[in-house]
């Protein structure tokens, strides 16, 4: 597949290759385009309204063993999520490699946490359809195995996705526990700089400590299920139902939501699954470029093509042809920029040879008195 140049054109020349256009099957364009070739870009552009978002879902499953099939069935399909958060997986170490399997065979890629002190992973994410790296969690956190960080990658942003699970015993202490791993993971989102990052899971803690407040508040973050206040959580003998699900998400991660709920379809035990969609969009393929204004402007009242082509051919094609011959890149390609030149001025109607000057806008004024001109010294 290539694009042939209009100057090409009319010198009849050959087509220049183009690496980023790939052609098309026939077979799939169908019988009526069978006979034409048709390209579409290898590195498709920046998406629109409609594209597909990335779908990620938050939730305390109890137990990954028991409920896990039930996950990975829903999760099937191109309309499943990309990203499934989990908390209280609760997996011992020997169990880790069936229940990886199980979730393998829906097309998920599971991820532990840190073992806890049992060798068990008490948070897990699973991935699908895109690339993704699992990042470590500082030393200094208390309980690591409490917390998982991962980096998806979509549209050409990565989106970093902090994932909780706050103790839930209702002491001082699960509170300072609670506090200690959202301060790791504020810090962790604060010190990337400004990119996607959402801190979701079961914290445990309804409201929130003041000390998380005051840190969101300040950080400008965003508590997606605000609006709503639904509970979701509902304890065995619970009078009312508790918020301690959240999915908390910082400036540029809230400028991508596309939509949020709370869902109680997953039949997860006690607990609701919160689902949000990014509108991440696609990438583009090479940076924009403004594009000059052209310098062929209207043609003059007249103005025959063919009879321009013809004295392009005759006074200057020998010229180039010569230079070519003797191998001289240089004269040839001046030949030629002065044939389109006298081309485009015959075009416009303009004398034979010129064209009319390009604008160009004046430059700052250097006043750096070592770029004046000195005057001669007398002799």
């Amino acid at each position: 597949m290539g694009w042939v140049p209009p100057v090409f054109s009319l010198l009849g020349l050959g087509p220049v290759p183009c690496p980023l256009v790939r052609p098309r099957s026939p077979r799939v364009l169908g019988a009526p385009w069978a006979g034409v070739r048709v390209g579409e870009a290898a590195v498709p552009g920046p998406a629109g309204a409609g594209a597909p978002a990335l779908r990620i879902v938050s939730a305390n499953v109890t137990s990954l063993r028991r409920h896990g099939p039930h996950l990975w069935g829903r999760g099937a399909g191109a309309e499943g999520p990309q990203v499934l958060l989990l908390q209280e997986a609760r997996v011992p170490g020997p169990a880790q490699a069936a229940v990886a399997a199980d979730a393998r065979r829906s097309g998920y890629r599971l991820l532990w946490g840190a073992p806890g002190p049992d060798g068990g992973a008490l948070v897990a994410a699973a991935v699908r359809g895109g690339a993704w790296r699992q990042l470590p969690v500082e030393a200094e956190v208390p309980e690591p195995h409490r917390l998982l960080h991962l980096a998806f990658f979509a549209g050409g942003v990565a989106v970093h996705l902090f994932s909780v699970y706050a103790p839930a015993d209702g002491t001082a202490a699960a509170r300072a526990t609670c506090v200690a791993l959202c301060e790791a993971a504020l810090a962790a989102a604060e010190a990337l700089g400004p990119v996607p990052a959402l801190l979701v899971g079961d914290f445990n803690q309804d409201p929130l400590p003041e000390e998380i407040a005051a840190l969101l508040h300040l950080g400008g973050w965003v508590d997606a299920g605000a609006g709503e206040a639904a509970a979701t959580c509902h304890g065995a003998g619970a009078r009312r139902g508790s918020r301690v699900d959240r999915a908390l998400l910082n400036p540029p991660a809230a400028r991508l939501l596309a939509g949020f709920r709370v869902d109680w379809t997953l039949g997860l035990p006690t607990h609701a699954a919160l689902c949000l969609d990014l509108q991440v969009g696609r990438p583009p393929p090479y940076p924009a470029r403004v594009r000059p204004p052209s310098l062929a402007g209207p043609s003059a009242p007249g103005w025959a093509p063919e009879q321009g082509v013809a004295r392009l051919r005759r006074d200057w094609e020998p010229r180039w042809t010569v230079a070519l011959a003797r191998d001289d890149v240089d004269a040839a390609w001046g030949a030629l920029s002065a044939g389109v030149g006298s081309y485009l001025a015959e075009r416009q109607g303009q004398a034979e040879g010129t064209l009319p000057p390009r604008p160009v806008e004046p430059g700052p004024k250097l006043g750096w008195p070592s770029l004046r001109p000195r005057p001669l010294a007398s002799a």
